[in-house]
């Protein structure tokens, strides 16, 4: 099985890594493919603004 984890947390050494890590190594010995997207690890900015967007539909709204 294939098997994504998104993990936001802004410490690495926190309760909720430490967690994230055992699913990891749980879920690969038992032979699942796991990718881990960490926000905070890749800068993610949950918030979209008119940089995000390179065209529009309509250029005056």
């Amino acid at each position: 099985m294939n098997v994504l984890i998104v993990h936001a947390h802004p410490e690495p050494q926190s309760f909720t890594s430490a967690l994230k890590n055992l699913a990891v190594d749980q879920l690969t010995q038992a032979g699942h493919q796991v990718v881990v997207s960490d926000l905070y690890a890749m800068n993610f900015n949950p918030v979209a603004s008119a940089a995000d967007f390179n065209t529009r539909k309509n250029p005056d709204y």
